[in-house]
């Protein structure tokens, strides 16, 4: 789990330096997470994407509270959106 939210916050910390977006404050980062997310959309991710970011957050930047709702509610919904528009599927058995 570890690893795999360090790969997630390091593609997202990649994102923000293309494109100059900060992300120290939580306002910030609020607004940055909306940002990569509906990137992600667009470029046709799982929602599952966007979970885990908000997950690996909340894990490496405690200021975030936990569940870390009220904090960064724009990514929140954003999330929402994304996982309402791009539902996720079922693997079929091997």
């Amino acid at each position: 789990t570890k690893g795999t939210y360090a790969a997630s916050v390091e593609a997202f910390y990649e994102f923000c330096r293309i494109h100059s977006l900060p992300h120290a404050s939580v306002s910030d980062l609020d607004l940055a997470m909306v940002e990569f997310m509906n990137a992600g959309f667009l470029e046709g991710d799982g929602g599952y994407v966007g979970s885990r970011l908000l997950a690996a957050l909340s894990y490496i930047r405690p200021e975030l509270g936990r569940p870390c709702d009220m904090a960064v509610h724009r990514a929140k919904q954003a999330l929402r959106g994304w996982k309402r528009l791009a539902p996720g599927f079922s693997r079929l058995p091997l």
